[in-house]
């Protein structure tokens, strides 16, 4: 009998660690999804006021001042490569982009 009810009680520690661990778990987790909002508006904002460079992805090529791009120009090579040219409204900018990444920028 002595040992039933100490085995009840270990069950009911584990069980209350187990709550208190999940508690704190989704703590962490809520504070991680704020610091991950906060870094995705804090990029936004930087991307924004930049020009697009070599290595940026097309959405971060988007989300910079030169926006979304008057014509795209799209070549789908036998292997498989995506090769893009991006043309903006000044003719001066283009963007050329393999793979969904930019590989060049031109500002004449």
């Amino acid at each position: 009998m002595i040992e039933l009810i100490i085995v009840i009680l270990i069950i009911i520690v584990i069980i209350a660690v187990i709550a208190s661990t999940k508690k704190e778990i989704n703590k962490v987790s809520s504070q991680e999804r704020k610091e991950d909002m906060n870094y995705r508006s804090i990029l936004r904002e930087r991307y924004i006021n930049q020009v697009p460079m070599v290595g940026m992805s097309r959405d971060q090529a988007i989300q910079t001042c030169w926006g979304e791009p008057t014509s795209v120009d799209r070549e789908i090579k036998w292997w498989g490569e995506i090769d893009e040219h991006w043309t903006y409204n000044n003719p001066h900018h283009h963007l050329y982009i393999q793979d969904g990444v930019v590989k060049k920028v031109e500002m004449k």
